[in-house]
């Protein structure tokens, strides 16, 4: 049991983003597949934690979404001290409260009064209200998130045909092996959404870094 067990809202990862390409697109892609079983191979022949193989990081970077899309993001609040704030929170619980929930099971669950005791004890970090805050702006533009995703995922399809690029794995290959390329995608991206009004309003609307 981990800290869900003290917050029942939407975890922070989920809610950082919503990514403007296709996460499934990606995930059946060939190169994912191949990446992902060669990734599981290494683990296996190197249990002792060795670094992956180059050529399976170099599978993973040309899975990795290109670094100029980090500007076309719906930001949001921010969460800045989480993954510390986490680790602080974790070992107090071992502390004060015997353990971080893992000493319970779905048969012997945590009880009413040891969930509300720790929910508590946790609320005194500004990383749970900031995750609080997060968790609201999402709630609260919600379809503005999903609209601009979408609008995004067409002004990438319509720069990749602008641009030559005929798949998902061709670009791959091109974020790698070709920045002067990758960086025409990016303009062309950036002209389909910037001449897109409605894109530029939820852009406004979600705090997005490339519009100032």
């Amino acid at each position: 049991m981990n800290l869900s067990v003290i917050n029942n809202s939407s975890s922070y990862n989920s809610a950082v983003t919503q990514s403007t390409l296709s996460a499934d697109h990606k995930k059946n892609s060939p190169l994912f597949q191949d990446a992902m079983a060669r990734a599981e191979f290494s683990n296996r022949q190197e249990p002792t934690g060795a670094q992956l193989s180059d050529k399976v990081k170099e599978d993973l970077q040309r899975l990795a979404l290109p670094k100029w899309l980090d500007e076309y993001r719906a930001e949001g609040p921010i969460v800045e001290s989480y993954f510390e704030e986490s680790k602080e929170i974790q070992s107090q619980m071992k502390t004060r409260f015997g353990g971080n929930g893992e000493q319970f099971t779905k048969e012997n669950p945590a009880p009413l009064e040891w969930r509300k005791k720790v929910f508590e004890f946790s609320e005194n970090y500004s990383s749970r209200q900031q995750m609080r805050a997060r968790d609201a702006w999402n709630t609260e533009f919600k379809q503005e998130i999903i609209e601009y995703g979408r609008i995004g995922s067409q002004a990438m399809q319509r720069a990749y045909h602008a641009n030559n690029i005929t798949s998902e794995e061709y670009y791959e290959n091109v974020k790698l092996l070709d920045p002067v390329k990758d960086e025409q995608v990016h303009q062309s991206y950036r002209e389909f959404l910037m001449g897109n009004p409605r894109a530029v309003q939820l852009m406004e609307l979600l705090g997005v870094k490339a519009l100032g």
